[in-house]
């Protein structure tokens, strides 16, 4: 849909026309910050560096089941932060395989970025 990308619901935030070039400003700050549970997404990617994590990891870690965390991951799939190793791993217990997830240098940056 335009106007929208996957993770963050848009391209870029709203101002109308009319509105103040603080309202400008604000509207394009708002769109290179991350969610609080992207971030923990991306803290957990950091921690597990070069060793990566699937998203199996990812539930066992948050505790959580549900698609919440897979979500984020897959945002930040989107904003280059997490990538697709291209390696696969297939527990004992479970029919399929899995793909490995790892953060990429812009991951880290952002990361360190909010970590300072």
């Amino acid at each position: 849909m335009p106007g929208e990308i996957k993770g963050l619901g848009r391209d870029r935030a709203l101002a109308r026309r009319s509105d103040p070039i603080t309202s400008h400003e604000a509207a394009e700050a708002a769109t290179k910050e991350i969610t609080r549970k992207q971030r923990q997404v991306l803290a957990y990617a950091y921690r597990r560096g070069s060793e990566g994590f699937t998203d199996l990891d990812l539930e066992k870690n948050f505790e959580d089941y549900s698609s919440t965390y897979r979500s984020r991951r897959s945002e930040l799939t989107d904003l280059a932060m997490i990538r697709d190793s291209g390696s696969k791993m297939k527990p004992r217990a479970r029919g399929r395989s899995y793909i490995i997830w790892r953060i990429t240098p812009k991951g880290i940056a952002q990361h360190e970025k909010g970590a300072a």
